[in-house]
């Protein structure tokens, strides 16, 4: 496969996942009916919401673990940081492997790229009778499926690029293309500016010094020209000092209403 195709690729494969995780819990209503298709209905969804509580954890982790690894430059900060999440990564995947029996297999995609490619998928159990209609088989399929994509994520090296939006009441998962976007979409970023009183004034703290910029620079052309000209050039300066002083202490302010979120 070629560079660009396989990039396309983890970058779909980032969203969906993402997209998974900001799930909210499944539908757990009592199974209504005694056919199977109705039982599976409300087997998948649950079966959805109990791999997202083994795996969120381990998304969280292996996130401020490849963050504080790129940060590192030295290696003893790196022996360290390894040291410290492999302490609680591992935990967490020997309890997945302990309570659920796994077999690697070559996935399908091996036959599409020509790369052999290895999956996880639950080791079936003696008796096969219906068994893709019982919760505890749902469960370890599809925490299988969303195992495997987390370790293709991890290998591609993707949750450097995963964020939580900013914003205090959405918190959801997402990709980031670009590093320096905090918010998940457009409306968060937009609710979030217009939220803090301090970015209002620091709004109006801006058009300050924007606008009497602007007037010094026009009268600094004709201050020669007239008395009255120059008194307008010292009287913009005057006030375009003063509004640089405002928006300069208005910056801890915002720099600490940005931390607190």
């Amino acid at each position: 496969m070629k560079a660009e195709a396989r990039k396309s690729l983890i970058a779909n494969s980032a969203a969906d996942f993402a997209e998974w995780l900001n799930a909210s819990h499944s539908n757990t209503e009592a199974i209504k009916g005694n056919t199977a298709l109705a039982r599976f209905a409300v087997l998948s969804p649950r079966a959805d919401a109990f791999a997202r509580r083994l795996i969120r954890p381990l998304v969280e982790l292996t996130i401020e673990f490849t963050r504080g690894f790129q940060k590192l430059k030295s290696d003893s900060g790196r022996a360290a940081i390894w040291d410290k999440y492999a302490g609680q990564i591992d935990p967490l995947l020997g309890g997945i492997a302990a309570r659920h029996r796994f077999q690697k297999r070559l996935a399908d995609e091996t036959v599409v790229t020509g790369i052999p490619t290895f999956v996880y998928q639950p080791v079936p159990p003696k008796d096969e009778r219906e068994v893709i209609f019982t919760q505890a088989h749902q469960n370890s399929e599809e925490l299988a499926v969303r195992l495997n994509q987390f370790f293709d994520l991890a290998s591609a090296g993707i949750f450097a690029a995963f964020h939580r939006c900013a914003l205090a009441g959405c918190r959801k998962y997402f990709h980031a293309l670009r590093p320096e976007r905090r918010y998940c979409s457009k409306g968060c970023q937009r609710n979030e500016y217009g939220r803090p009183p301090q970015r209002k004034k620091k709004n109006a703290a801006d058009q300050k010094v924007y606008y009497y910029t602007r007037k010094v620079l026009d009268f600094a052309k004709i201050r020669d020209v007239s008395a009255a000209s120059q008194r307008e050039y010292d009287r913009a300066e005057k006030n375009l000092k003063s509004a640089k002083r405002a928006q300069k202490a208005l910056r801890p302010a915002m720099r600490a209403a940005l931390k607190s979120r």
